[in-house]
C-alpha cells in the first residue's frame, strides 16, 4: 500500500481518536472532497463554453480583419499572396455595408450586408442553413430571375418573409445617384429571399444578409 494511503487511514481510523475527533475528520474530509468535485465541474463547463463561444464568434469575425476602401480592390491578390507567406490558414474577402431592407409587405430593417464570394455550402458563418430545395441557397441571378438572399432566421421574422413563399425584398441604399435636381436618390435593387441562416447568435441572426459579391 502507498505510504500516503497508509497515513491516510491511520489518522481516520484510529481507534485512539475520540468519536467527535473522527467526525470532525470526516466532514473536513467530505467537504474538501465536494468543493474539489465543484470546481471540477465548473471549470469543465465554463471551459465548453468558451470553446462553443469562440467557435461561433470565429465564424462572422475572423482572428483578424483588415478594412480598406473600396479602391483597394486591386490589392487583393496582393494580400493573398501575403497570407501563404505568413503561415495565415485562411483569408477571405468580403464587402460589407449597413443597408436597409424592405419587404413587400411594407416592414424595414435596417441590416448588415455581405458579399460574399464563397459557395454558400462552405461559409463557416452559419450553424444551420435553411434551404429547403437544392435550388434555393444561391446568390448570383440566373437569367431573368433575381439575385438571392440569405437572411438571419430573427431578421426574416420581423421582416415576415421565407423563402419557401418567394418572398421578395429590396435593398436600399441610401447615397445613390443624382437626380437632375441635384437631390440625391437612393439605390433600390430587388431580390429573392433564397434562404434562412442560425448562427446561435441574435446580434448576427438579427442584423445580418448574405449577397452575391458581384452584387455587392
Amino acid at each position: 500500500m502507498q505510504p500516503e494511503w497508509t497515513i491516510a487511514r491511520r489518522h481516520l481510523t484510529s481507534p485512539l481518536s475520540p468519536f467527535s475527533v473522527k467526525l470532525l475528520k470526516w466532514i473536513g474530509l467530505i467537504g474538501v472532497a465536494i468543493g474539489v468535485f465543484s470546481l471540477v465541474v465548473v471549470l469543465s463547463v465554463m471551459h465548453g463554453f468558451e470553446k462553443k463561444f469562440e467557435e461561433k464568434i470565429l465564424g462572422f469575425q475572423a482572428h483578424l480583419t483588415l478594412t480598406a476602401p473600396a479602391e483597394a480592390e486591386t490589392q487583393l491578390p496582393l494580400l493573398t499572396d501575403l497570407t501563404k507567406k505568413t503561415g495565415v490558414v485562411t483569408a477571405e474577402s468580403w464587402l460589407e455595408g449597413e443597408l436597409v431592407i424592405q419587404s413587400s409587405f411594407g416592414t424595414a430593417a435596417g441590416a448588415k450586408v455581405r458579399g460574399l464570394q464563397e459557395p454558400v455550402e462552405t461559409m463557416r458563418a452559419v450553424e444551420q442553413l435553411h434551404l429547403p430545395t437544392p435550388r434555393q441557397g444561391r446568390l448570383h441571378a440566373e437569367g431573368k430571375e433575381l439575385p438571392g438572399i440569405i437572411l438571419g432566421t430573427e431578421l426574416a421574422a420581423s421582416l415576415e418573409v421565407h423563402p419557401d413563399f418567394k418572398d421578395e425584398v429590396k435593398l436600399v441604399f441610401p447615397f445613390g445617384d443624382v437626380s437632375p435636381t441635384g437631390e440625391i436618390l437612393p439605390r433600390v435593387r430587388r431580390f429573392l429571399v433564397t434562404g434562412l441562416f442560425e448562427s446561435g447568435f441574435y446580434e448576427y441572426d438579427h442584423k445580418y444578409a448574405f449577397i452575391d459579391y458581384a452584387m455587392a
